[in-house]
């Protein structure tokens, strides 16, 4: 036989024993209408540690922390569930310890076969839940000041590096214009010049790529306005005349459903040069190459641009690799492999999504789906 009901000469009703005795995971508690709480389960000792002894005939604030207490919160559930019939809720409950509990919990208003209304107050411990959340949130916090932290060093070493490399570069031309015209003139140090000047070339196009990197991802895309893709094709065409000009691809364009975008210059004519950059770079011997480009609208306000051609392909297993910082897949061309993680980043940035599609000898298809 469970206890006696406080302020009645009435045994707990069977129909509340039996939500009591039933229930194994969730803590009952049942309260009057002036919130003194007159029953528990066992759940309640075994989530919060309080006993019968400790919560029968106590207000039931005890059970909120404080700060809940001052902004009554304990009087704001009682009086809902009094006015409406029920009540959820989700915050802390005190356990006996003084630990406090994040719980989800729903109050149902109601009477026994008396009549008499009562409270059915239910809880469910949610604090490992909780705690696995707060961790998740904190390591994502770090997650995402390392990865600030990194792309603000990329951003200023890159800067930082331009200086030392013009003035080797300088001093490089500086000695060649101090040798002896017989010294010039010697094949060992036209090549030995040659090569240094390559050296040098690729060092400051590494720097670049570093810059570009850092600096998409440090934009906030200010959106200049309505961008015309053919404006941005022609630019992207001029900027790689001489590989066009040399591989002389047959180029597709078609803008039709979707001309315009509102979206940054800078990053859409990045995006659309290195995706026909590659298109170029990755062509197959076997065959004249192919670039077909093409926008049309998709879901969730975005515009989604293709760039699909008939070049080398790219194995599925390497599909996820070349988004990746300084993935070459191939090495008879050149590059420093940052081109695709460019792009991916600034499409990050927008909201937006990148797929490819793509098959060995056959050729890929690259999807950038941008947000308006």
């Amino acid at each position: 036989m469970r206890n006696k009901l406080i302020n009645t000469n009435k045994e707990t009703s069977g129909f509340f024993s039996i939500i009591l005795e039933k229930l194994k995971v969730a803590s009952v508690f049942i309260l009057n209408k002036e919130g003194v709480i007159l029953d528990m389960n066992e759940a309640v000792t075994r989530s919060f540690g309080y006993t019968l002894e400790d919560v029968v005939g106590r207000y039931f604030d005890f059970l909120y922390i404080e700060e809940d207490r001052k902004r009554t919160l304990p009087e704001i559930e009682l009086g809902k569930v009094i006015e409406t019939g029920s009540s959820t809720d989700n915050n802390y409950v005190l356990h006996k310890n003084g630990e406090a509990i994040w719980t989800n919990g729903e109050s149902i208003y109601l009477g026994n076969e008396t009549n008499e209304p009562y409270i059915t107050k239910v809880v469910f411990n949610l604090n490992e839940q909780k705690k696995l959340e707060e961790s998740l949130k904190q390591k994502n916090e770090e997650l995402e000041k390392v990865n600030k932290d990194l792309d603000t060093f990329v951003y200023t070493a890159s800067h930082d590096l331009k200086a030392p490399i013009s003035n080797i570069e300088a001093l490089i031309l500086a000695l060649f214009d101090e040798l002896s015209p017989d010294s010039k003139d010697k094949e060992g140090v036209k090549e030995i010049m040659n090569m240094i000047q390559t050296s040098v070339d690729k060092f400051k196009i590494t720097i670049d790529d570093l810059s570009a990197i850092g600096k998409a991802a440090q934009d906030k895309l200010d959106h200049e306005g309505d961008v015309s893709f053919k404006e941005i094709l022609e630019d992207v065409k001029m900027n790689l005349q001489e590989s066009i000009e040399e591989i002389n691809p047959a180029i597709q364009e078609d803008f039709s459903q979707v001309p315009k975008i509102r979206f940054s210059k800078k990053n859409l004519r990045s995006i659309m040069q290195n995706l026909v950059s590659n298109a170029i770079k990755y062509h197959s011997p076997k065959r004249k190459p192919e670039i077909k480009i093409s926008t049309e609208a998709a879901e969730a306000n975005c515009v989604l641009l293709k760039v699909s051609d008939n070049g080398l392909g790219i194995k599925e297993e390497d599909k996820e690799r070349i988004f990746s910082m300084y993935q070459r897949l191939h090495n008879h061309v050149e590059g420093t492999g940052v081109g695709m993680n460019i792009i991916k980043r600034i499409v990050d940035n927008n909201g937006g999504a990148i797929e490819v599609e793509s098959e060995i000898d056959k050729g890929s298809t690259f999807k950038v789906y941008l947000k308006c």
